[in-house]
């Protein structure tokens, strides 16, 4: 793999990872509340030279670093083409040092991916990783799902991704749907384990408000998902994928051994990312931002930040909400960063080392949480294994009851589930 020359300027010593958020779909999904949107294709074009711009204003901006991971989310970043892809990657290669880059990984929608188009992706420089938004294997769910594949062009598409050479690809899931049976979701999970994809994401819908899902359920339209038989589903998921060879690294995504999401464990180990393109959140020199999320208004934003041209500074909230695209900003207080790491961290299966907190904070986990951690271990939803301290089994159907106690604006009383 060939890699772009790289800029003369100082890097930073700290590598990132680095996303990439492509707003476009060619219809929304109902239950999807990301900033993505449909039949605006004629903002394609100015779209992939703003964050190409973006990308080469936060280049000079933080010295050029290295990048471990990039990421295309989105949206779907399948629906731009390989060529408007391949500009964005050779835009990144410039702004940043990609010569050790560990993992690249875009986004698809399986009615994108023919074999022409699956080996286009495969063209592309640093891309090694295909994550596919397959979701059910019912058509019926699809349907209600707004998806625009059937279950066969699903499978047509992986066939097609591995026949153009991608060893290494991810299909998302969904269960606790609107009707959904535990049978249905049993074939769909053993579908999936004959297709042997390397990475499996499994998420539980969540009807969030504002989208025409949460009003149809509201409404009486579509029933109410059991939240008692989604949990059967995780757990039904949990055990088949075990047999299968999977390893279970994080609540909600399975790998074979050796081959997590390298980016989304930058994530959930509360490490430093940025990101680019409307709508995309950042976690960097102790703030967290986020780019506006209108894609025309993003446009115009980038252009107006390279008029004004990019400098290497530090970075505070007034410092960047001065750069152009970003619209928030606030800054992380060490309490702040240490709730946040445990609430991230105890995703995970390996869960969080009291070593590795105190190295980093220079803080004794005890001391930071002791009282928590004791109450979560007394209700079965944590335990203690040497110096780590990790989710149960049951604590994994209740991670979000977990992770608000560790956040320090949290004062409610905790009650033991029945």
């Amino acid at each position: 793999m060939n890699s772009p020359s790289q800029s003369d300027n100082p890097a930073s010593s700290t590598p990132l990872a680095l996303y990439i958020h492509v707003p476009f779909c060619e219809t929304k999904c109902p239950y999807c509340d990301f900033n993505t949107y449909a039949r605006i294709e004629p903002l394609m074009k100015p779209y992939v030279t703003g964050v190409c711009r973006e990308l080469a204003l936060w280049g000079e901006t933080l010295g050029h670093p290295a990048v471990r991971t990039v990421f295309f989310g989105g949206g779907t970043p399948s629906y731009l083409g390989p060529e408007a892809l391949r500009s964005i990657i050779e835009a990144a290669a410039t702004a940043f040092d990609l010569g050790a880059v560990e993992e690249v990984t875009i986004e698809c929608n399986p009615g994108d991916l023919t074999l022409e188009r699956a080996q286009g992706l495969a063209s592309l420089p640093y891309v090694d990783r295909l994550s596919i938004g397959v979701q059910a294997f019912q058509d019926h769910h699809l349907a209600l799902l707004g998806r625009r594949h059937t279950s066969a062009e699903a499978v047509r598409a992986f066939g097609a991704v591995r026949e153009a050479g991608f060893e290494n690809v991810n299909l998302d899931f969904m269960f606790g749907l609107p009707g959904q049976t535990l049978g249905e979701w049993r074939d769909t999970v053993e579908k999936a384990c004959e297709l042997r994809p390397e990475h499996l994401s499994l998420y539980g819908l969540t009807l969030e408000p504002g989208t025409p899902m949460e009003q149809w359920v509201r409404t009486g339209k579509t029933p109410d998902p059991d939240p008692d038989l989604g949990a059967d589903q995780f757990e039904l998921a949990r055990d088949m994928l075990r047999q299968a060879g999977y390893e279970h690294y994080e609540i909600s995504n399975w790998a074979l051994p050796g081959l997590s999401s390298k980016h989304n464990l930058i994530y959930w180990r509360n490490e430093p990312y940025l990101g680019v393109g409307p709508g995309a959140h950042s976690y960097l020199e102790g703030h967290r931002f986020a780019d506006i999320k209108s894609p025309r208004e993003y446009i115009r934003l980038v252009q107006a930040w390279r008029e004004r041209g990019a400098r290497r500074q530090a970075l505070d909230a007034q410092a960047l909400l001065a750069l152009g695209p970003v619209s928030e900003a606030e800054a992380i207080d060490q309490s702040s960063e240490m709730g946040e790491t445990m609430m991230m961290g105890l995703r995970l299966s390996e869960g969080v080392s009291a070593r590795t907190f105190a190295t980093r904070f220079g803080v004794d986990l005890e001391d930071a949480f002791g009282p928590v951690i004791e109450e979560m271990v007394e209700f079965g939803l944590l335990e203690r294994s040497g110096d780590v301290i990790r989710l149960t089994q049951e604590g994994q159907l209740l991670g979000n009851e977990v992770f608000q106690r560790f956040l320090v604006h949290d004062t409610t009383q905790f009650s033991h589930p029945v």
